[in-house]
């Protein structure tokens, strides 16, 4: 039973990674255990669907099967990440190629937030093309600002739900002030 188990994640692994394009983060939401399976070699099924000229899985999903609901940008929330007075903010630093995460005075007028303290939540943490990042997956992990990868299991969290002080169980930041360095300490973040 256990190597059935193991033959259904590895093929539907493969199915997902060759035909769902960039839907397949849905299934590995939905099948977190199949991350981490090896699928073996795709390439040849990869170049077969190209030179087949196959649709895209948004085609399919648009003709084939529209009435699945898929989750789009609609379903995000936005908002500022607090501790106590201050926000998480991105910061330009001189001679660094991405931007740096601090904990700075909230700025900004009652319900609009300064542009680099705001931050959209949509299956990632969000600040136009950057997302907040795991260095590690474990607690303590030093949070980064990257450059946007859907790809990036690091860079994924719950999705919101429809309330406006949203806790997941995903991540909690937490600082250490004298090195102004984010931190993830337990697993849960809110969004106000």
């Amino acid at each position: 039973m256990f190597s059935c188990i193991n033959f259904k994640l590895r093929n539907t692994r493969r199915t997902a990674e060759v035909w769902m394009d960039d839907f397949r983060l849905f299934y590995y939401s939905a099948r977190p255990a199949a991350r981490g399976k090896s699928y073996g070699d795709i390439r040849g099924r990869v170049e077969l669907r190209k030179k087949l000229k196959c649709k895209s899985f948004k085609w399919y999903l648009d003709n084939v099967y529209p009435e699945l609901k898929v989750p789009d940008d609609s379903d995000s929330q936005s908002g500022v990440i607090k501790q106590r007075q201050n926000c998480l903010e991105s910061r330009r630093v001189e001679g660094q190629e991405q931007p740096v995460l601090t904990l700075a005075p909230c700025i900004g007028t009652e319900g609009v937030p300064a542009i680099n303290q705001e931050w959209c939540v949509v299956r990632q943490i969000r600040q136009q093309q950057h997302c907040l990042s795991l260095s590690t997956t474990f607690p303590a992990s030093q949070v980064l600002l990257l450059p946007r990868n859907m790809a990036d299991g690091k860079q994924h969290t719950a999705a919101p739900q429809r309330k406006k002080n949203n806790t997941s169980d995903k991540v909690n930041l937490d600082s250490e002030p004298w090195i102004q360095e984010s931190f993830v300490s337990h697993f849960t973040w809110s969004l106000t």
